[in-house]
């Protein structure tokens, strides 16, 4: 827990295991699913969603990449702010 959360009360100091070990796995599978809704309707090329997919995917590499997948993930939704 970081020193703001205990600072503030917000998080737990156990956090229970399925939050810790299942959230990362929801939020993945919702990622997957909207980049699959969006490119079924055409508003999100399969590259750019495979961008998107693979930036999502580097902070979990123990290399601290997670600036350059943050960005990797913003270059890979940049086709959603076309005009059109």
């Amino acid at each position: 827990m970081t020193a703001a959360g205990r600072l503030l009360g917000l998080l737990a100091a156990d956090l229970p295991t399925v939050l810790t070990t299942g959230g990362p796995v929801l939020v993945a599978a919702g990622l997957a699913i909207l980049l699959g809704r969006l490119v079924l309707a055409g508003r999100l090329p399969v590259p750019a969603a495979l961008v998107t997919a693979l930036g999502a995917g580097l902070p979990a590499l123990p290399l601290d990449l997670v600036p350059l997948g943050a960005l990797t993930v913003l270059a890979g939704l940049g086709p959603l702010l076309r005009r059109g």
